[in-house]
């Protein structure tokens, strides 16, 4: 328990802080690296999207610290999709949320179809699939893998795409996952067509 408050207060500290120092991306987060590095990954990154703080922040702060996951085995991403009860189911939303970033991260800047993965696992119980899904539904975009996310991994402001290019090919090669085959042009078909599997 005292840990776990540890792990609180220097999280909220990090959060409140982002942003106004002029430090960004890395450069920010790797201030805390000693700190962050006394905490299991999983734990850190559970107890983010379970405060529910902003999607964008808790991305920014995956993309930001490959010091602390990047050595991590690849089957630590496919524990956390299949993680149970961590999936509220969301109303009246409108706006994004962290309690899905696991899964934007994966789709959007590793290009990989973990929606579908969530969708077809039998690990995953019905009304997880059905939060899940219920969420993307409301806010596909944040889906979608965009040109503009790319420019920023550069290995300086984020992680360099060609480690997350190497877990793509691992995430697909060892455990299944297709690539995404959808834009923003087609991101609602593809949801009605997921949405079908899961009735």
């Amino acid at each position: 328990m005292q840990e776990i408050k540890k792990l609180s207060l220097l999280l909220t500290s990090m959060y409140d802080g982002y942003g106004t120092s002029g430090a960004v991306g890395i450069s920010y987060f790797r201030k805390y690296s000693d700190e962050l590095e006394e905490f299991n990954f999983e734990i850190i990154l559970q107890h983010q999207m379970s405060l529910n703080w902003h999607h964008q922040y808790v991305l920014d702060f995956i993309l930001s610290t490959p010091f602390l996951w990047g050595s991590l085995p690849n089957d630590f991403w496919v524990g956390m999709l299949v993680r149970p009860n961590i999936r509220p189911k969301i109303s009246g939303l409108i706006d994004e949320v962290s309690y899905f970033v696991d899964i934007e991260f994966l789709s959007r800047y590793l290009g990989i179809d973990a929606l579908a993965y969530v969708v077809e696992s039998s690990l995953v119980g019905e009304a997880d699939k059905r939060n899940i899904f219920d969420y993307f539904e409301k806010m596909p975009y944040g889906l979608v893998p965009s040109v503009h996310d790319v420019e920023d991994l550069d290995g300086v402001y984020f992680a360099d795409k060609s480690l997350l290019q190497d877990l793509q090919k691992n995430l697909c090669s060892n455990f299944g996952f297709d690539l995404v085959h959808f834009d923003e042009n087609n991101i609602h078909e593809y949801m009605k067509n997921l949405g079908e599997r899961i009735v």
